[in-house]
């Protein structure tokens, strides 16, 4: 017994999480998480506030928005740019951010530096979304309330049951509370071999995400709220690279109008079905939690934090798909219109003289998978927890 109690002290005052250390309150009613290594001006870069939305918190500091960049003095600064004036949420992310987004430049991909800048936009907001969530999720679990129990801090090892935060939009930001999870790497049997295919982007996430052999992955210590985690991230990347497209419509350093098409739908869009990949993810780790891990499937089906959480990402991550094949069908018309060559075949599409792979082009296997019966009556399970 004083061995626990000496063990729990030491966890109370320092407990670390996504690789922070942080004080865990004596109350759940508000206040400040103090955050080690980073000073005060970190918990300055926040002003959350309770919305009229259950579990849902919105950051009401605007001092970003104050800050100016010219897109011709740095790289950065051309990220920062686009990004303020044509994606919001991708700013609020990257201006956030605790990286170099020059870290994540990919400066091999086209032979123009700024399609290369653009090119590496998703990957920029992607991994600084991750970093957003980590930090917020100290500060929003002691605003709401859910810090984790004596009993989940002297678990230890992988299933310290943290509250998770996940970005939605519009400075809002969902606390999550967690629950018991399984690594993921236990559902790769139940996934479609259709979906393994080298050909499909789907067989890199699964050889990210769910056949990983690193047991701190995100996706194996975190679970479904791992998937979750990585589902959101996917979501603001390609929405920035989405918003992007206003950037090759009105300031394109392309003088053709057809070339700028070409590259724009030649960026990484591709990633734009990701979001229906982390659906079947998702749905099969619910199926397989049913089947083997009935224990784990309750505590995760009347997590109401999860299934609100899940919807926001989702609905969001489905409209933008279909915004997305909209823009290009009325794009293609309009350029045909105007006397400009559009050939389509199957996931090819020829603007002029340039062909370019159509990375809107659907995949059958993602619609086959997520017509599967225990799918589809898992998904309607999750529909009928809605509140």
């Amino acid at each position: 017994m004083k061995y626990s109690l000496f063990i729990f002290l030491i966890l109370l005052f320092s407990v670390p999480i996504f690789g922070q250390e942080f004080k865990i309150p004596s109350g759940g009613s508000g206040g400040t998480v103090i955050i080690y290594g980073s000073g005060s001006k970190q918990n300055k870069d926040f002003s959350f506030q309770k919305t009229s939305e259950k579990y849902m918190y919105r950051d009401n500091n605007n001092s970003h928005l104050n800050k100016k960049y010219n897109p011709k003095s740095s790289d950065r600064d051309f990220i920062y740019y686009i990004s303020k004036k044509y994606s919001p949420d991708a700013y609020y992310i990257l201006s956030r951010c605790k990286h170099d987004i020059m870290e994540f430049f990919h400066k091999d991909v086209f032979d123009n530096r700024i399609d290369n800048l653009i090119a590496s936009y998703e990957t920029m907001v992607h991994e600084c979304h991750h970093g957003l969530d980590r930090t917020t999720a100290p500060i929003l679990m002691n605003l709401s309330g859910l810090s984790p129990s004596v009993e989940d801090l002297l678990r230890g090892g992988n299933t310290i049951k943290m509250p998770n935060s996940y970005f939605i939009e519009n400075q809002q930001h969902a606390i999550v509370h967690a629950t018991e999870i399984f690594p993921s790497k236990q559902i790769l049997p139940l996934l479609p071999d259709s979906l393994k295919d080298k050909n499909l982007p789907s067989y890199y996430r699964i050889q990210i995400y769910i056949d990983s052999k690193n047991p701190h992955q995100s996706t194996q210590n975190m679970g479904i709220y791992g998937l979750l985690e990585e589902f959101s991230a996917y979501y603001q990347g390609m929405k920035a690279m989405y918003d992007i497209r206003k950037y090759y419509e009105n300031e394109s350093h392309h003088s053709s109008k057809a070339f700028s098409a070409a590259r724009y739908f030649s960026m990484p869009l591709a990633n734009i079905y990701s979001g229906r990949e982390f659906k079947i993810l998702i749905l099969t780790y619910l199926v397989h939690a049913k089947n083997k891990h009935p224990e784990i499937y309750k505590e995760i089906m009347d997590n109401e934090s999860f299934i609100k959480a899940f919807f926001a990402v989702e609905e969001n991550f489905e409209n933008l798909v279909i915004e997305a094949q909209t823009y290009q069908k009325n794009l293609l018309r309009d350029l045909e219109k105007s006397g400009t060559s559009i050939q389509i075949d199957k996931d090819r599409i020829k603007i002029d003289r340039h062909l370019i792979h159509d990375s809107l082009h659907y995949p059958e296997q993602y619609k086959n998978a997520l017509h599967q019966k225990d799918l589809k009556e898992m998904m309607k399970i999750l529909e009928g927890k809605r509140q």
